[in-house]
């Protein structure tokens, strides 16, 4: 990797270390998109795929935020208001997700130069990209351009919002009025430039001119706001159900998309959530002041109030962008306090599906197949491989008799006789980055290890058909299965 290493543009080279943090800029972020749009384009991700735009077409409401158009004016506006500065300070953006996002399109840059420079080798030596692994960064590359193009409009709009503020704070008190409807009105005609941030703007200016009408005087834009005082009657927690739909909405796990397909699953995953100890969350007490579609609509990842979903809140140090934003650290310092002090009202309370012994259980598993994956790079010597299989197939095997529900068993045991290690993203880069003159020969050596593991996972789905046919077809619908069948795996 040291020759892809060596060509790293220059921004991919700004990572922040561990515990360290960036200030970035619209220069930087223009850099950013720019490297991510390319290799949204890159042939060598797209020869057997085609134009990832045109596929996006079918997908109006996609399209329509996620185009060549788009992305372009967002590059040349980041580029135009980089060089604004107020006082010679520039706007700036300082988070983790910044940082982590870039790790990953470092990844996937070093991917994609070795895949090109493998390209021009012998055809004998050439390294085959599955089909789905280049579909799979595909994916990644939409998200993080994604992510990128939202902390780009979010920083534009702070620019522009801070130009609107430095304007008024040079206008007549009785010209403002006048000013801001003439300043919302181009905006509402203009066609082109980003709407978003249009839509930010036009925000500020209504906020001001209802601050004018109601008030009768001009106050500082975005002033930081205070929660409202409300009368909370203590109430019984939120309801089970409720709360586990909001969890599954948000919450992702291993092996999620099995069960969230099978009702039996989905139910004995219920029970177990709605029989946990409900502990202080901040959501429900969230949701009092700032709706789930409010928070949606005004927040981004860039900030450090981040979103693993639309709806989920995670508290963090951030300098707050809006007055949503703004709003929000004053409730989460609020909810803090009420901790600190185990004075949280029982209706702010909630479970965790993280919690669950099911989904315990599945992490477990997960952790120990990656290990199992893992070992080929680590081990040349497959004079090795057959005790480790057998003691990572026993241990996998072991955490899989935990679960009580033979349909689960079923399907992640043919998820094991089906384990690739070249469909596996997560190991992309070691794969076909830093062992890829290893290709062959550590696909022999999966193999090797996967042929050996498979004995044992092999006959733990024979002993389980075997009393599935022994106890009846229906047996395979319960959410328990008999506790005849632990031990008999080992």
């Amino acid at each position: 990797m040291k020759d892809e290493r060596d060509t790293l543009p220059f921004v991919l080279k700004t990572i922040a270390a561990e515990g360290e943090s960036r200030l970035r800029g619209l220069d930087q972020l223009a850099d950013i998109i720019e490297i991510a749009y390319a290799l949204f384009q890159d042939s060598v991700l797209i020869d057997e795929i085609g134009d990832p735009f045109v596929r996006l077409l079918e997908q109006k409401s996609v399209y329509e935020n996620f185009n060549r158009t788009l992305i372009e004016t967002i590059i040349a506006e980041c580029r135009f208001y980089a060089k604004v500065d107020f006082n010679g300070a520039f706007i700036t953006v300082e988070s983790k997700g910044v940082e982590n996002s870039l790790k990953d399109l470092e990844v996937i840059w070093l991917v994609v130069e070795g895949i090109r420079k493998d390209s021009t080798k012998k055809d004998a030596d050439i390294i085959t990209v599955p089909r789905e692994v280049k579909i799979r960064m595909l994916a990644q590359l939409s998200a993080i351009l994604q992510y990128f193009l939202a902390t780009s409009i979010s920083l534009i709009a702070r620019v522009r919002v801070r130009q609107l503020e430095e304007k008024l704070k040079q206008t007549s008190e009785e010209k403002k009025r006048e000013f801001l409807l003439r300043y919302k009105t181009e905006l509402l005609k203009k066609d082109h430039g980003i709407k978003k941030v249009h839509e930010a703007l036009i925000k500020v200016i209504d906020l001001e001119l209802d601050l004018i009408r109601n008030l009768n005087q001009i106050v500082p834009p975005l002033v930081s706001a205070q929660i409202e005082d409300v009368e909370v009657n203590s109430a019984l927690p939120v309801s089970a159900d409720k709360d586990f739909l909001y969890e599954l909405s948000i919450f992702h796990f291993p092996f999620k998309a099995i069960i969230e397909k099978d009702k039996h699953l989905l139910t004995a995953l219920k029970e177990q959530f709605a029989h946990l100890k409900s502990k202080p969350k901040l959501h429900w007490y969230f949701n009092q002041f700032i709706s789930d579609q409010e928070w949606e609509e005004n927040c981004t990842r860039t900030q450090g109030l981040s979103k693993t979903d639309s709806k989920e809140i995670i508290a963090a140090n951030f300098i707050p962008t809006s007055d949503t934003e703004r709003r929000a650290e004053e409730i989460i310092r609020e909810f803090d306090g009420m901790i600190a002090k185990n004075a949280v009202d029982p209706k702010y309370f909630g479970r965790f599906l993280r919690d669950t012994l099911m989904v315990k259980i599945l992490s477990s598993i997960d952790e120990k197949i990656s290990e199992l994956k893992q070992y080929v790079f680590h081990d040349a010597n497959i004079d090795n491989y057959k005790p480790y299989a057998k003691a990572s197939a026993k241990a996998i095997l072991s955490e899989l008799n935990k679960l009580e529900l033979p349909v689960l068993k079923q399907s992640i045991l043919q998820k094991l006789l089906s384990l690739s290690i070249e469909t596996d993203l997560g190991l992309a880069i070691q794969f076909f980055g830093e062992h890829k003159n290893d290709h062959g020969e550590i696909t022999k050596r999966f193999k090797i290890l996967k042929v050996l593991a498979d004995e044992y996972f092999a006959e733990a789905m024979e002993d389980l058909n075997r009393v599935a046919i022994m106890q009846g077809s229906h047996w395979f619908l319960k959410s328990q299965c008999s506790t005849g069948l632990k031990g008999n795996w080992m």
